[in-house]
């Protein structure tokens, strides 16, 4: 699952031609890596919730405050509880 991207209502990427695609606030990014993590629901782009199962969180290195996004990620991650 991707921390810095939005999803529809059925789970499936929200289209880059579509503004808010893609999260460039690097609080949004663990924000929603963190629920992607949990199990919590994300709100889709349509405004419904969404709980999808995450095996894995991807980033995408395109993104200016990547770097620093993955760093925040990584550290968000270890504080939570075993």
């Amino acid at each position: 699952m991707f921390a810095d991207r939005a999803y529809d209502g059925s789970g499936q990427l929200v289209p880059r031609s579509q503004p808010g695609a893609v999260h460039h606030e690097s609080a949004a990014v663990v924000a929603q890596a963190l629920r992607l993590a949990r199990g919590e629901p994300l709100i889709a782009s349509d405004g419904s919730m969404l709980t999808l199962r995450a095996d894995s969180l991807c980033v995408h290195g395109d993104n200016a405050a990547s770097l620093a996004a993955v760093r925040e990620i990584r550290q968000a991650l270890a504080e939570l509880p075993a």
